[in-house]
């Protein structure tokens, strides 16, 4: 062999080592994750720092969802389950909104664990996520509204009778437009 041909059969030796090393430098660092504290501190733009719980208070205050407690587990269901249902799977967004709405008590997170669960269209999965719904938030109409629904469609119509009363009675200015919904589902 001619010494060109040496050197370049080295060269893309190099070449092939210094791509695996990049490689798997970058899986492994993606791979990893850091682990926070609760109470990071983020710089403003000012320079002064403030704690990532106020920022929690601010966004609270503008958004439904107010005190909740940012878990690592919380922010991994939720970002997962927003991934699974932007990709069509729903299935697996519905389990990753339960076990996120199982994690804290938002009335806001167990409404979108039954919202999504009634778009797979599994009884089970919906009666977990109404059940939980109806726990973490008892005076809320919404709930047995839905609930009453789900329960005529069933074929149980004692349970949503109790449903439709308990509605009736938390939302008594609202009674019109629950029961036109109730008789457009009957017919």
């Amino acid at each position: 062999m001619h010494l060109l041909q040496l050197q370049s059969i080295n060269l893309v030796r190099i070449i092939i080592r210094t791509y695996l090393c990049v490689i798997t430098f970058a899986l492994t660092s993606c791979a990893t994750s850091m682990i926070q504290e609760s109470k990071t501190l983020l710089p403003e733009a000012s320079g002064n720092i403030v704690v990532a719980e106020q920022i929690e208070q601010i966004i609270g205050k503008t958004n439904k969802i107010k005190n909740i407690t940012l878990t690592p587990a919380l922010v991994y269901y939720l970002l997962m389950a927003e991934i699974a249902s932007q990709r069509g799977n729903m299935e697996i967004a519905v389990e990753l909104y339960h076990q996120a709405s199982m994690e804290t008590e938002s009335p806001t997170l167990a409404e979108r664990s039954a919202r999504a669960a009634l778009l797979t269209q599994n009884q089970q999965r919906i009666n977990r996520a109404l059940d939980r719904w109806s726990k973490v938030d008892t005076a809320n109409i919404n709930v047995y509204i839905m609930q009453a629904s789900i329960l005529l469609m069933q074929g149980d119509y004692n349970s949503a009778m109790k449903s439709i009363d308990t509605a009736l009675v938390l939302g008594p200015r609202d009674t019109k437009k629950f029961l036109v919904n109730i008789t457009k589902q009957l017919a």
